[in-house]
């Protein structure tokens, strides 16, 4: 058994664990100001949506208003020319007359539609803009809430990030140099399949790498069992390492033995 071996044995695991809430952390520290920026984006789209909706509002309103003006004063004239027919004698003033009342009446159903249309286009933009401000409302406030919790999440996570470089310092110290880079060469290679990124993998009592599962040959279980070697899976490139098996349960290795990846 090597030494230096059996210590990374004991030491990798823990510096994985490390390895792993250091990288949430980061993750967490990156991605969570992206969705609060993210959401200040879509607030601010609600703010010039609720801008634009107020423009439109202002001048349906404006529309509807000379609408209104335009219907009075044709309702004015119809009533004047309606009250002029009793006092005629002529028949071709009469018949002036009513051809006026006529034209007026159409003119009165035209600004009618035009005043209800108006106001329905009003009412659905009155609407609209409630609508847009209740949501901007509690988009404000929940945003507000967000950048309060993340202010105090940060900093936790910046405490927490110093102490884990600490940890992690220690622990990869205990490492012998050659094995470190192997461990961090498969770190570096990021997750693989559903597994999160990881320097090492387990092996089950059939041989079977838990990351990959690959089958990896006992021998070579056999050696890293023993920390006479550093071995690697062939599948996922990740380490490959076992507690230590009592001497009298170990099996002799079968076949050729395979070289190790560090020397011993």
């Amino acid at each position: 058994m090597n030494a230096d071996l059996a210590r990374a044995a004991s030491l990798l695991p823990r510096l994985d664990a490390v390895d792993g809430q250091l990288r949430r952390c980061h993750e967490e520290l990156r991605a969570t100001p992206l969705r609060i920026e993210a959401e200040d984006s879509t607030l601010q789209l609600l703010r010039d949506e609720l801008k634009d909706t107020g423009a439109s509002l202002a001048a349906a309103e404006s529309r509807l208003g000379g609408a209104q003006t335009a219907l009075a004063s044709l309702e004015r004239r119809l009533d004047r020319a309606r009250g002029r027919v009793a006092s005629l004698v002529s028949a071709e003033q009469i018949e002036a007359t009513e051809r006026e009342i006529a034209s007026l009446e159409s003119q009165c159903s035209d600004g009618e539609t035009e005043v209800l249309e108006g106001m329905e286009a009003a009412e659905s933009l009155e609407g609209r803009q409630q609508v847009l401000e209740q949501q901007l409302q509690a988009g404000d406030s929940a945003q507000g809430n967000r950048q309060a919790e993340w202010a105090e999440r940060s900093g936790e996570l910046q405490v927490q990030v110093t102490t884990l470089d600490a940890s992690r310092v220690e622990l990869a110290s205990g490492v012998r140099d050659d094995v470190l880079r192997l461990y961090e060469a498969a770190l570096g290679r990021g997750p693989f399949g559903g597994s999160e990124a990881s320097g090492i993998t387990f092996v089950d009592s059939r041989f079977i790498c838990a990351t990959c599962h690959a089958r990896v040959p006992p021998a070579w279980v056999q050696e890293a069992r023993n920390h006479r070697s550093v071995q690697t899976c062939d599948g996922c490139r990740r380490l490959l390492v076992l507690p230590a098996s009592p001497a009298s349960s170990d099996p002799e290795p079968t076949g050729p033995d395979r070289e190790a990846n560090s020397p011993t």
